[in-house]
């Protein structure tokens, strides 16, 4: 057992405490409560649409090109998973925020790209990248035709589905039959903090800590196949999956 007074200098009580209390809550205490959360399905009953909409757009917006470490974990992501796909493939980057992944996708020589984002500032910016750019909702994407794209890339987007399996099918119907779905999650996800913000992490299984093993169910049970999975640590810890379209449509 740890005695007090070899508690090192530079980390002294206070930081020690706060050690032992932080490690009870994510290890003892973080998993009952959110089993109980993912019962009662919080936060997704207390939500209408328009909430939904407020918190995404206006509450926890940011904008990634301000954040050094995330433009180049977006770099970082982009070099190793579109290492060998072909310049000419056609590419939706959902959500795409104020444009930093198109910037890349711009820079490595892809011409068939396109975005789509819900806010209208991000995506005004987005679209000064040069390619198309709607303000849209992931969740109806019927301004695309079924099959359209060979990669679709969701980075750090489907944990703020408000209604995850409708998302999820508009993916699936959009992607062609051949094509792959390119998914980064943050994983795993046991703040308390980001709850409103990622309103579908619960249903991802990102607050389980079993090694990527429910994320991957879930899309398993979505209409699709795990092609490739990878933990990385270029933003934060995130899970890494490429997902190829079954020949059936997603249950119901």
């Amino acid at each position: 057992m740890l005695a007090l007074n070899s508690i090192h200098p530079s980390v002294g009580l206070d930081g020690f405490l706060e050690i032992i209390v932080t490690y009870i809550m994510r290890k003892m205490i973080a998993p009952f409560l959110f089993y109980f959360l993912r019962k009662i399905g919080y936060p997704k009953h207390l939500l209408k649409y328009k909430d939904y909409e407020s918190i995404q757009k206006n509450r926890f917006c940011s904008f990634e090109s301000e954040n050094k470490l995330w433009v180049k974990g977006q770099i970082k992501s982009i070099n190793k998973l579109f290492k060998n796909v072909s310049k000419r493939s056609v590419i939706l980057d959902i959500a795409c925020g104020d444009g930093s992944g198109l910037k890349h996708f711009k820079k490595l020589g892809f011409n068939k790209v396109v975005g789509v984002e819900f806010n209208h500032v991000k995506a005004a910016e987005a679209s000064k990248v040069g390619y198309k750019v709607y303000e849209n909702d992931m969740h109806d994407l019927r301004i695309f035709n079924n099959h359209t794209f060979d990669y679709i890339y969701s980075s750090h987007t489907l944990e703020h589905a408000f209604d995850l399996k409708k998302a999820t099918k508009e993916l699936f119907r959009i992607l062609k039959k051949d094509g792959q779905l390119i998914v980064i999650l943050p994983y795993p996800d046991r703040e308390f903090y980001t709850i409103k913000a990622h309103p579908a992490k619960f249903d991802l299984g990102l607050d389980k800590e079993d090694k990527g093993k429910s994320v991957v169910k879930y899309f398993e049970n979505n209409g699709f196949v795990v092609k490739q999975k990878a933990i990385e640590y270029y933003r934060q810890p995130e899970i890494q999956l490429i997902l190829l379209r079954k020949k059936s449509r997603p249950s119901e």
